[in-house]
């Protein structure tokens, strides 16, 4: 079951909930957060992302209209090299494979500097409430 999602919120957390999802190592998860912690450090889509929370001015679904593509595109080589697909489910689950890394220190810091990057509270809040709770440990 293949379908690309370019809609709502809840169309992307259904996508990403029919998908047979990849899953990351420790050492993938830590190497895939500093790739996108450099792609995310470019000037171009650092002003691009900026110049989004900007315009959406924390309005969780202006977020997802304008903020995700600029996301997307920027993260998408490194998702699509750790078998994730470049879109909005892609970037989704990617923040769930890195989910079951949260008690290690170092990936947890890299992660948390990524999502300080691009993710906005509003959007931080909106997922943590659609998303499971990681597996306990």
């Amino acid at each position: 079951y293949q379908r690309r999602v370019h809609g709502t919120l809840s169309e992307c957390l259904f996508f990403f909930a029919m998908q047979a999802l990849p899953t990351l190592t420790a050492e993938q998860a830590l190497a895939a957060v500093k790739e996108i912690n450099v792609a995310l450090d470019q000037a171009d889509a650092a002003q691009k992302i900026q110049q989004a929370k900007d315009m959406a001015q924390g309005n969780p679904m202006m977020l997802m209209a304008t903020l995700m593509p600029h996301a997307v595109a920027t993260l998408g080589p490194t998702l699509t090299k750790y078998g994730f697909t470049a879109d909005q489910p892609g970037v989704f689950a990617f923040l769930g494979a890195l989910r079951p890394h949260e008690h290690n220190s170092e990936v947890a810091a890299v992660a948390a500097e990524m999502k300080g990057k691009f993710l906005t509270p509003e959007l931080t809040a909106m997922m943590a409430m659609m998303m499971p709770p990681p597996a306990a440990q």
